[in-house]
């Protein structure tokens, strides 16, 4: 079997209705409107499929509609012959011909209305065995639409793909069409639910979420998934398809809250960051629960998993939920129990709600010894782990565990990374890829091994601008962000000790400035307070200009905080040591030279003996 000519077929009334849809090939769409030209008769008869208006003298003689039984089931007549349209001889067009006929586009009408044009035009032009024409166009036409759709979908990054959104606005459309069978409607909706979660995802890539931290639910990704999410949860319950595509909306929508939860970290936000990562959380334990029991061991699962650890980690657990009734009650109420069913290793005599601190954090320490021990084969899988190992580590060395413990758990991801690195580029590899480099690198800085933090962090920063580069996504460019402030503590604290060598402190310096408005702000850097200030302290000596200077309160803060931890406790000895060394390297910096406090706090330190 060949493909059809494009140039030769005869034209059929489903070209005619997928013309005015605007969902023709290019070569069919310059022949139906060279036909159309040929027999501007006919022109109006297409332009009646999408017109909300007909232009007709008799637009108000509206012929009544069939009886019932003179609809069949579109699933019949979409496998009906298509019936050539011909032109009627005595009206063929003789002259000139006449310009491009401009149908009205992207227009809905009522049902009945709709019904009443069709019943014209198929009046106009023939009607087949007591069927009207219409509805067997309508009915190809939703084929047409769904098939071409699902056919988008299937290729390689279909977001990127223009026919998308023609695609989302045919879809759209088809939602008011009464040719949609009962098996179609669920067909459309899960195809459209779909499209939603690919632009959603191409959108995140685009739009700045910063802008809209004072108005999350307005945030175009996030309206694109909640609309996925309302399309396809009805259907989820029968069809393992859509059940599909909504863990893929949850995914998406807890992947943004946690975004979310990620730039609001100023203290007037913190409430607001944290109830932003309980709702991440919320959502990845809701793609848990209705995860396809084929899907149920695959690379999704994994990657579900790490999210959620990640979110609990940074604090999931300690936010605000609201319940059935709409009441808003601590998030561990309403998230352990629902964990505990998705992972019944985890489950435990303890109500959700009487859970202590330490009870909480051996939870969240648990649930990342569980998915450690998953198993790996895929590339998908293997970055899925390399992001766990990150979130694993990372909370190992502070505080769960040993500094040799996370050098340990970031050098497995990083041998992940290198077995996937001849066949894997992307975006979230390339995320994953960085971060572990970078959270080494601060292994290294929290026992004052500066030489080895210097190193791993030039590594980091090699990924993360070549990732930058290729992908213009908000998340990379935190994280860009991320890398560049701790490298340039790092590469400042080595000149104050090495002042003969030339150093990067003026190159770091001046790349910060331009990726963050010149120090606008920090958020999103996850840098913590104590270190901002730091930042700043640089960014002031370099101008000349110690207004820029934002004090030492938080350093000051955070030393108060960590004198109140056991004296023997790890983490405790570890901070002090390091804010001991960061503190003697910043002595000599001129704007905390000039700074009273930044002399309390030294003094302060030296008061404070941890523990050997």
């Amino acid at each position: 079997m060949t493909d059809a000519d494009p140039f030769n077929d005869p034209i059929t009334e489903v070209d005619l209705a997928l013309y005015a849809e605007g969902l023709l090939s290019p070569e069919r769409f310059a022949r139906v409107d060279q036909f159309l030209r040929d027999h501007p008769q006919l022109a109006q008869y297409a332009a009646l499929w999408s017109c909300e208006e007909p232009v007709s003298e008799n637009a108000g003689q509206v012929p009544p509609l069939p009886p019932k039984n003179h609809r069949t089931d579109d699933a019949a007549e979409i496998h009906a012959e298509p019936h050539t349209v011909q032109a009627e001889p005595h009206t063929v067009h003789k002259g000139p011909t006449p310009p491009m006929v401009h149908l009205p586009r992207l227009r809905r009408w009522q049902p009945a209305a709709a019904m009443a044009w069709k019943l014209t035009a198929a009046a106009a032009v023939v009607a087949i065995g007591g069927v009207s024409l219409w509805g067997i166009a309508d009915a190809r036409a939703i084929e047409s639409t769904l098939s071409q759709t699902e056919e988008i979908l299937l290729t390689d990054n279909p977001e990127l793909s223009p026919q998308v959104r023609n695609s989302r606005i045919a879809l759209e459309k088809l939602g008011g069409s009464i040719w949609l069978s009962q098996e179609n409607s669920l067909r459309r909706d899960r195809l459209l639910a779909s499209i939603y979660v690919t632009q959603a995802k191409l959108e995140l890539g685009h739009q700045n979420q910063t802008s809209f931290i004072e108005s999350d639910s307005t945030f175009p990704p996030l309206e694109l998934c909640n609309q996925a999410i309302n399309l396809v949860k009805p259907h989820s319950v029968t069809d393992d398809d859509a059940r599909q595509v909504l863990v893929d909306a949850y995914q998406l929508r807890g992947q943004i809250h946690y975004l979310f939860g990620t730039l609001l970290r100023s203290p007037e936000q913190r409430t607001a960051g944290v109830n932003q990562k309980s709702l991440a959380a919320d959502s990845l334990v809701s793609a848990l629960e209705i995860l396809p029991a084929d899907n149920n061991d695959s690379a999704q699962r994994l990657q579900l998993g790490s999210l959620l650890f990640k979110t609990l980690h940074k604090g999931g657990l300690a936010g605000q939920l609201a319940d059935k009734s709409g009441e808003m009650i601590p998030a561990q109420t309403i998230l352990i129990s629902r964990i505990q069913t998705v992972f019944p290793d985890l489950a435990g005599n303890t109500p959700a709600d009487q859970f202590s601190l330490e009870q909480i954090h051996q939870f969240v320490d648990d649930l990342g010894g569980l998915l450690m021990k998953l198993p790996v084969s895929t590339a998908a899988e293997t970055v899925a782990m390399m992001d766990l190992c990150n979130s694993c580590g990372l909370r190992q060395s502070n505080g769960r565990g040993t500094t040799e413990e996370s050098v340990a758990t970031f050098s497995k991801g990083l041998q992940l990374a290198e077995t996937i690195a001849a066949v894997e580029d992307g975006a979230v590899y390339l995320l994953a890829h960085g971060r572990l480099l970078g959270n080494m690198a601060d292994a290294y800085r929290n026992i004052n091994q500066l030489d080895q933090e210097i190193s791993w962090r030039r590594q980091a920063l090699t990924v993360f601008r070549k990732a930058t580069q290729r992908y213009r996504t908000e998340e990379l460019f935190l994280e860009l962000g991320w890398v560049t402030s701790t490298q340039l503590i790092a590469e400042y604290r080595w000149k104050q000790r090495h002042p003969e060598q030339a150093g990067n402190v003026k190159e770091l310096l001046g790349a910060l400035r331009q990726i963050s408005n010149d120090l606008a702000s920090l958020n999103g850097y996850q840098l913590g307070a104590a270190y901002d200030e730091l930042i700043y302290a640089i960014h002031a000596e370099d101008k000349q200009d110690f207004n820029l200077g934002r004090g030492a309160a938080e350093i000051a803060a955070a030393l108060e905080a960590w004198s109140a931890l056991p004296p023997d406790l790890e983490f405790r000895i570890i901070a002090f040591d390091l804010w001991i060394a960061i503190l003697e390297d910043f002595q000599g910096n001129a704007y905390f030279q000039q700074l009273p406090e930044f002399q309390q706090v030294r003094e302060m330190l030296a008061d404070i003996k941890p523990a050997e």
